[in-house]
């Protein structure tokens, strides 16, 4: 008679105390978000970013939150991020595991310029965090927690990843053949539809609107077409809440906001476009170098929950070229990010059934 011993091994995982600390920088993140959901995210994120971050300073690791999108209070709006910069090394991806959950999931925005995915089990009470294992490479929105790779091999993954200045994953880092450097944060697009530079096609009829002088926003300088947030949205703000204990699969709801020198303008009224409006968003962010920041955002308007199936944004240099472009596909928003200096000048041009309209501007 013979038997069989079975032994099952339990992953290696890591367990971080949730300090009153990290409460509070995830409540000071979560307090620029009007939108409760928004807010809840980048609670959770921080949350997993400053577990990953205490677990690689004990395996001896140097780690740079600042540099960080994830601690930047404008990428957290504009993004579902979680990375964590590991010096010399790149970034890791700090992504949020329910309790109980099969999958991790991980937006498409983050399958790049990551060298690991690290999940993040949190518990009921935002007491604890377990880290429970890492993927090296990620190319689905939602990844079997079965899956990940035991956390005892994530310090020698990460050592691979020894970077050199050329190689070194940058999340701004972009072509210099233009002066504007552009970044896309488009949800339900096709990849053929950003980064593609080209020379728009001419479409008729037309709309050019005078130049917005964005440097002058800097000094409350503002264009009258261009209103506040408040007005083009008039959402009324909800409640911020006290995450601790919070559950995690309370439903909200609640519009985009952000924080910034910010601007927008209702698109659509003034041409053949019948029914269909959109609210244009221009933030304005000085950096620690002469180049300025500037988001976009292009939202559905009058009560819609969609952007137009067919409606098309570019991005245009001083030379009329599209540095982005992309198409809406009855996405919920889009936006993008492009950066330059004083004195340049580009474009923002919607088309929508071969109308056009042109917003003009000069950094």
């Amino acid at each position: 008679m013979t038997s069989t011993i079975k032994s099952y091994i339990k992953p290696l995982t890591f367990r971080v105390p949730l300090a009153l600390a990290a409460h509070r920088r995830a409540k000071e993140f979560q307090q620029h978000q009007a939108n409760l959901t928004k807010a809840k995210q980048v609670y959770f994120n921080t949350l997993a970013v400053y577990a990953v971050n205490f677990y690689l300073r004990c395996m001896g690791f140097e780690t740079n939150l600042e540099e960080s999108d994830s601690w930047n209070p404008v990428m957290q709006t504009l993004m579902d991020v979680a990375d964590l910069t590991v010096k010399n090394h790149g970034k890791l991806e700090c992504r949020l595991v329910l309790p109980e959950a099969k999958c991790v999931k991980v937006p498409a925005a983050v399958w790049q310029e990551r060298i690991g995915y690290v999940g993040v089990e949190l518990d009921q009470a935002l007491q604890e965090a377990t880290l429970v294992g890492f993927a090296d490479k990620v190319v689905t929105e939602e990844f079997p927690v079965n899956q990940l790779r035991t956390l005892k091999e994530l310090p020698r993954h990460i050592r691979e990843y020894r970077q050199s200045p050329q190689s070194q994953v940058r999340a701004k880092q972009w072509s210099h053949s233009h002066a504007l450097k552009p970044k896309v944060f488009c949800p339900d697009t096709s990849p053929s539809n950003t980064m593609q530079k080209h020379h728009t096609q001419q479409q008729q009829p037309q709309n050019q609107t005078p130049v917005v002088r964005l440097s002058q926003w800097l000094d409350n300088s503002f264009e009258a077409d261009w209103k506040t947030v408040e007005t083009i949205l008039q959402p009324a703000p909800e409640p911020m809440l006290d995450f601790r204990s919070f559950p995690f699969d309370q439903p909200s709801k609640g519009l985009h906001t952000t924080v910034g020198v910010k601007r927008g303008k209702l698109l659509g009224s003034e041409i053949a476009w019948g029914a269909e409006k959109v609210a244009l968003f221009v933030e304005l962010h000085p950096t620690d170098s002469p180049k300025m920041t500037i988001f976009i955002e292009l939202f559905p308007a009058c009560g819609g929950d969609r952007l137009p199936k067919n409606l098309k944004i570019m991005v245009l240099d001083h030379e009329g070229i599209a540095v982005i472009q992309t198409q809406a596909r009855e996405t919920e928003n889009i936006k993008l990010q492009v950066s330059g200096e004083p004195g340049e000048r580009f474009s923002i041009k919607l088309v929508l059934n071969d109308v056009s309209i042109i917003e003009n501007f000069l950094i």
